[in-house]
C-alpha cells in the first residue's frame, strides 16, 4: 500500500450548515494523535481538506496523492455522500459518480474509508474499482464514528493490514460498549467482483419481470384486471425508490410509518421525512409512526442470530437509542402539527412490512425475505390509493395495529391525555329533514367523532371541536356545540385493553340550511345519515345510546 515508504492519508470533511452538527474536530484530534503515538509514525502522512465541495475532490487527490482517502461527514438512506455547496449548505453526491472518480485513480488509492450514515451503498459501487471500501449500512452517531476510526488508524499504526485494522475498529466499539459495532462493514473488490459473476450467471438464466405491470385488458367474471393493476411499481431496492417516496411525503397532509428503529424514515436530517427539510411539508398535519417494542416476542436467539448480533440484549439496546432519537423528533415536529393524532407508538408482534403511506400512495417492503438481507436492499413495491389497489389493504393493517395491537410511546404519554375523548353529535337540517354525521370506519363499524384530549387544551368543547373539524373535514365556522350530553366512562376498546377512558359528548348543529359536505381524511366513509331510518352498525354501545336519545328527542320537537 505504501508509496517509495510513505502512507499517505487523505482526510475530507463536509458539515453542511442546513444538517446536524458533527463532531469532526473530535474525530480528527484523535485520528492525529494515534497516528503520532505509532511505532511507524514517520511512515504516516495525514492531509486534511474541510467544508469539501465536489469541485474539490479531484483537486484534493491530486495534491496529495493518498493510499488512503478516509470521508468523515453525513451519508442519506439513498447512499448520496453530503458535500457543501458555495453557501456552506448540502449538496449531494451520488454513488455513481463517485464510483466513477475512484475508478480512475484506482491505480493509486488502495483503501476509502467512509465514516458516514448509510455509506454501504457508495461502498459497495466504490469497491469494483479499489482494494478495500468501507462504510456504514445504517445510521452511526458521533460517538461510534469516532471510536471506529480511533481503533482502525491505532491498528495501522502498529503494521496491521486494512482487514485486521478494520477488525481492531469494530473491537473498540466493543471495548467501549457502544452498541453500533455491527454497521461498519468491509467491501473488498474481490468480494465485488465475485457479486457480479453472481449477478452475471443469475440474468443469463432467469427472466426479470417488468416492474410495470402489462398495459393490456383482460376481463375476467365482469372484474377488469387490468384496472386492476393500475397504478402499481416494483423498485429494486430504496435507493431507487427514495426519490418518489420524498416526493409523496412532501406533498402528504397524513404520512404513517411502520417499521423496526424508524431513523431512515424519521428523526435526523437525512432520514426521508429530513427536520432539515421540514418547511417544505406544507401540508403535513398528521404523522404517525409505528416501531417495533423492545418488549417485542419475536426478537428470539434464532433472530439475533440469522441477523449476526453479538445479543439480544446488544440490539435491544440499539433499537432503544434510535427510538429515543424519533421520540426526540416528534416532539420538535409536534410545533407544527397540531392536534392529537400524531405520535409514536410500539407494536410487539412479528414485523411484515415496512410501510410509508400517505393519504395518496404506499410504498411497502416485505420483512419475509431472507433474514440476512439487509433492509436497504429489499424490494419495495408501490401501490396507489384507487379502485381495487392493494393501498386500502395495507391502510387497514396499519390502522388495526395502532388502534389495537400498540402501546403509547413517550410523545402520546407527554402530550396527549389518553384518558379523556371528546366529540360530538352534529344534526343537519335540510328540507325539512334532519340528519346526523356518521364516520364508517374501514371495519365496516359507524362511529361519531371524537378523540383524545390534547393536554396543552383546558376546555372539553376545544377538543370536541378540534376532533370533529380533523375527522369530518367541516369547516370551524359550518357548526356550532349547542350543549354538553353528558359523559361516559365505558366501551368496547377501553374494556378490551383493560383501561379506564371517559368520552364526553356534545350535541352540534350546523349553522347553514343545507348540509355541508364532509371529506374524512381517514375513514373509509362519512354520511349524513336520515334520522328517520334505522341506525347503521355502530361500535360502540354507549354512543348508540347517546345518539338514539339525541335523535328521539329531535324527532319529538
Amino acid at each position: 500500500m505504501e508509496k517509495n515508504g510513505e502512507l499517505a492519508i487523505l482526510l475530507l470533511m463536509a458539515d453542511p450548515s442546513d444538517s446536524t452538527r458533527l463532531q469532526l474536530g473530535q474525530e480528527l484530534r484523535e485520528i492525529r494523535e494515534k497516528l503520532q503515538l505509532a511505532k511507524t509514525r514517520e511512515k504516516f502522512r495525514l492531509e486534511m481538506r474541510t467544508s469539501i465541495r465536489p469541485g474539490d475532490l479531484t483537486q484534493a487527490i491530486f495534491d496529495t496523492e493518498p493510499q488512503i482517502v478516509h470521508f468523515s461527514g453525513h451519508g442519506t438512506q439513498a447512499g448520496e455522500l453530503c458535500l457543501e455547496n458555495q453557501e456552506g449548505r448540502n449538496q449531494t453526491v451520488s454513488p455513481e459518480a463517485l464510483a466513477s472518480l475512484f475508478e480512475l485513480v484506482s491505480h493509486q488509492v488502495d483503501c476509502v474509508l467512509l465514516n458516514a450514515c448509510y455509506s454501504e451503498i457508495q461502498a459497495k459501487a466504490i469497491s469494483k474499482h479499489i482494494d478495500y471500501v468501507i462504510g456504514m449500512h445504517q445510521e452511526i452517531g458521533d460517538k461510534a464514528a469516532t471510536a471506529f476510526s480511533i481503533g482502525f488508524y491505532k491498528a495501522l499504526g502498529a503494521n496491521y493490514s486494512v482487514e485486521d485494522a478494520y477488525k481492531f475498529g469494530l473491537v473498540e466499539l466493543r471495548l467501549l460498549s457502544i452498541p453500533e459495532s455491527l454497521i461498519p462493514i468491509l467491501v473488498t473488490k474481490e468480494m465485488s467482483a465475485d457479486a457480479n459473476r453472481k449477478a452475471s450467471y443469475q440474468s443469463s438464466t432467469s427472466t426479470i419481470q417488468s416492474p410495470i405491470m402489462p398495459p393490456e385488458e383482460i376481463k375476467s367474471g365482469g372484474i377488469n384486471i387490468a384496472s386492476l393493476q393500475t397504478g402499481q411499481q416494483l423498485y429494486r431496492n430504496v435507493k431507487i425508490a427514495w426519490p418518489d417516496m420524498k416526493t409523496a411525503c412532501r406533498s402528504a397532509e397524513t404520512i404513517s410509518i411502520i417499521g423496526i428503529r424508524g431513523l431512515g424514515a424519521f428523526g435526523t436530517d437525512q432520514s426521508l421525512i429530513s427536520l432539515a427539510e421540514i418547511g417544505d411539508y406544507k401540508n403535513l398535519r398528521k404523522l404517525r409512526i409505528l416501531l417495533l417494542s423492545d418488549n417485542s416476542r419475536w426478537l428470539n436467539p434464532g433472530y439475533i442470530k440469522l441477523r449476526a448480533y453479538e445479543s439480544i440484549e446488544v440490539f435491544k439496546k440499539e433499537l432503544r437509542t434510535s427510538h429515543e432519537i424519533v421520540e426526540s423528533a416528534m416532539i420538535k415536529l409536534s410545533k407544527r402539527l397540531k392536534g392529537t393524532k400524531s405520535g409514536i407508538r410500539y407494536y410487539s408482534g412479528e414485523p411484515k412490512f415496512g410501510m410509508v403511506l400517505t393519504d395518496k400512495v404506499a410504498f411497502v417492503n416485505s420483512y419475509a425475505e431472507p433474514s440476512s438481507t439487509q433492509v436497504i436492499d429489499l424490494p419495495i413495491y408501490r401501490f396507489k390509493k384507487a379502485p381495487g389497489s392493494l393501498y386500502a389493504a395495507y391502510k387497514r393493517h396499519f390502522d388495526d395495529l395502532w388502534h389495537n395491537q400498540s402501546e403509547p410511546g413517550e410523545y402520546q404519554q407527554k402530550y396527549i391525555d389518553l384518558e379523556t375523548s371528546a366529540g360530538g353529535i352534529i344534526i343537519a337540517e335540510e328540507y325539512g329533514q334532519k340528519y346526523v354525521a356518521l364516520l364508517r370506519r374501514h371495519d365496516g363499524y359507524w362511529v361519531l367523532p371524537k378523540g383524545h384530549r390534547s393536554l396543552s387544551e383546558n376546555d372539553l368543547e376545544d377538543t370536541a371541536i378540534r376532533e370533529v373539524m380533523e375527522e369530518t373535514g367541516l369547516h370551524r365556522n359550518s357548526f356550532y356545540i349547542e350543549k354538553s350530553l353528558g359523559h361516559y366512562a365505558y366501551d368496547e376498546k377501553a374494556e378490551e385493553f383493560n383501561a379506564v377512558k371517559v368520552n364526553h359528548l356534545f350535541l352540534m348543529r350546523t349553522r347553514d340550511s343545507k348540509r355541508p359536505k364532509l371529506s374524512p381524511p381517514e375513514f373509509a366513509e362519512a354520511k349524513w345519515w336520515n334520522i328517520n331510518t334505522p341506525l347503521p352498525e355502530m361500535l360502540y354501545t354507549y354512543q348508540k345510546s347517546y345518539l338514539q336519545e339525541a335523535i328521539q328527542l329531535e324527532l319529538s320537537q
